[in-house]
């Protein structure tokens, strides 16, 4: 094998791998979105029942 071939064995292997890295870090990345977007819909959720809570104890303060 002459040594051109040999390099472009070696490119082949490392952009096989660095493929290989890209689809890891966009996995990872898709994992955490899902996990980070469940957590704003339950923050919002928690927002606006702890609000719910918050008017109605005004809403009787008021009635007072």
């Amino acid at each position: 094998m002459t040594a051109e071939q040999q390099a472009i064995v070696a490119m082949q292997a490392e952009m096989a791998q660095v493929r290989q890295q890209i689809v890891t870090v966009t996995t990872a990345y898709d994992t955490l979105k899902t996990a980070h977007d469940a957590l704003n819909q339950a923050a919002a959720n928690a927002i606006r029942e702890k609000q719910g809570q918050i008017t109605s104890a005004e809403d009787r303060l008021r009635a007072l």
